[in-house]
């Protein structure tokens, strides 16, 4: 964080679980200090972290952000659902499609270079509505975006722009409240 201004999830995912050790060790030497009462002192200097912990409760157990971590973070992502969603069913029609599918070197809708693409085989490259994005390993069919998914594809790259924008920003102000 010193270096960089920003810790991952993970990274602060181990802070939320070492605080919430601290929190622990701190309830428990509590209530032990009746029984041992040496131990009251020791309380004094396991810091209340509650607060910090809480705030830190807006990551999964993965050190993703929840949804709700912030309302343009919700916004954004309820709009990425929705637009995948529709990428589907419009793939999903361009799959079923007896003009497009004879194309197709294999029938499913993948995410290359960012953009939702058909495998097509080499020899429908010139007839295949749409634009090259990425070439297969074996280099015997291309990654192809249909026309018809352009603008969803260009809408959900936006989204997801906006939404990493959003993540690092609420990561950056999490990492600034640890400082």
């Amino acid at each position: 964080a010193a270096e960089t201004g920003l810790l991952i999830g993970e990274e602060l995912l181990k802070i939320r679980f070492l605080l919430s050790l601290s929190m622990k060790l701190r309830e428990k030497i509590g209530e032990a200090k009746d029984a041992y009462p040496a131990f009251a002192m020791l309380t004094k200097y396991i810091k209340d972290v509650t607060e910090e912990t809480d705030t830190l409760s807006v990551l999964d157990d993965d050190g993703r952000l929840y949804d709700n971590a912030s309302e343009k973070l919700r916004t954004v992502r309820d709009k990425m659902r929705e637009i995948r969603e529709s990428i589907r069913r419009k793939g999903h029609a361009l799959l079923n499609d007896p003009s497009i599918s004879p194309m197709l070197q294999e029938r499913v809708l993948t995410l290359r270079n960012g953009r939702h693409a058909f495998l097509v085989r080499q020899d429908a490259l010139s007839t295949f509505p749409g634009i090259v994005v990425d070439r297969s390993g074996s280099g015997n069919s291309v990654y192809m975006e249909p026309h018809s998914l352009l603008r969803l594809n260009n809408d959900y790259s936006a989204s997801r722009s906006v939404e990493l924008h959003e993540e690092q920003r609420i990561l950056r102000g999490l990492t600034m409240k640890k400082k």
